[in-house]
């Protein structure tokens, strides 16, 4: 079963499984911690290796999707490690986009950083620019723009495992506990009702309590 951070289909079976729904469950991109994971250009990266992995993609399917993220991972090592001089052809980019304009070289991954400055503006200032699909320049585009964001929900899927690795004992009784209690309140509202179920693990109540 995919979890939340695999796709759309991982968080509607969990929020089924975990909330219960009493009216028709509509998914919506609001519903995912990991909207910045679970995009439509990057289906096929997040979803083909388990599809080949039960026997649902091809081999050749497989490979495609392979060698198209292994392009993109070469050209952003290039475009990371490629510098452009200060140059009047440059700036006049960069002014015509609204940019500030460059004193010193700047690496072409800075470049595709700056908000108004796509992949292709720089196509005519990168001669060593290797011939590269539509798809495979999106991604080249969307991993550099994004990557502090993208890393970052990475390492939050990373903490939740972390969480949901971690089992609780059965043995707890919830009753005993004063979590969240404060004088004036007639009971502490710790027990496992108020995530709807017993808690396995202390990620569990991340993912149970209503939206």
């Amino acid at each position: 079963i995919l979890d939340r951070s695999q796709g759309y289909i991982g968080v509607l079976i969990d929020d089924l499984v975990t909330k219960g729904t009493n009216e028709p469950y509509r998914m919506m991109t609001s519903r995912t911690e990991y909207r910045l994971l679970c995009r439509q250009d990057n289906a096929d990266e997040r979803l083909t290796p388990i599809g080949y992995e039960i026997g649902l993609i091809s081999q050749q399917r497989y490979d495609a999707v392979q060698e198209k993220y292994r392009q993109v991972k070469r050209e952003v090592d290039r475009l990371e490690h490629t510098g452009l001089p200060v140059s009047p052809a440059l700036n006049a980019l960069l002014e015509a986009k609204g940019e500030p304009l460059a004193k010193n070289s700047v690496r072409l991954s800075d470049l595709i950083r700056r908000p108004k400055i796509t992949y292709a503006d720089l196509a005519p200032l990168d001669t060593g620019r290797p011939a590269l699909s539509p798809q495979v320049a999106e991604q080249v585009e969307i991993s550099l723009k994004y990557a502090g964001y993208i890393a970052r929900q990475q390492r939050q899927v990373e903490e939740m495992r972390r969480l949901e690795g971690k089992l609780l004992p059965e043995e707890i009784n919830y009753e005993t506990l004063a979590c969240g209690w404060r004088p004036g309140r007639s009971s502490p509202p710790s027990g496992p009702e108020a995530w709807g179920r017993r808690p396995a693990s202390p990620g569990s109540p991340r993912r149970t309590l209503p939206p």
